[in-house]
């Protein structure tokens, strides 16, 4: 698939710019290369781009440096709609003490033929 070769090459430039632009030589004493090994192998997995920049992310927030961050090329993913269980319950919430109690139990459900009975 061309999406997996060109994320992959993503990430190894962005491991790349790190090893060679990195402040510090030897990159606070972790193994870079190992680095790459096991991030790198996760790319092969990733569903969309938020996979592998979260994967970058990883990989150079190993390095424990702030202000380091991962940005661009946003492919937002378009997740297909799934139906959810019913709760069952009705909370509400005690304005004075942020306390959740249950408000009402159902019993039986609203007819509808693809929910059971609880």
């Amino acid at each position: 698939m061309i999406q997996k070769k060109e994320w992959k090459a993503i990430f190894n430039e962005a491991w790349r710019m790190e090893r060679d632009f990195y402040y510090e030589k030897n990159m606070h004493g972790i193994d870079w290369d190992a680095m790459k090994t096991k991030y790198g192998s996760l790319v092969e997995n990733a569903t969309c781009r938020q996979d592998v920049e979260f994967l970058i992310g990883e990989l150079i927030g190993e390095l424990n440096t702030s202000h380091t961050y991962v940005y661009g090329g946003r492919n937002n993913r378009n997740a297909d709609a799934i139906n959810i269980g019913m709760l069952g319950a009705d909370w509400q919430t005690d304005s004075k003490t942020t306390f959740i109690s249950l408000k009402k139990y159902f019993a039986k459900t609203t007819g509808h033929a693809k929910f059971t009975h609880l």
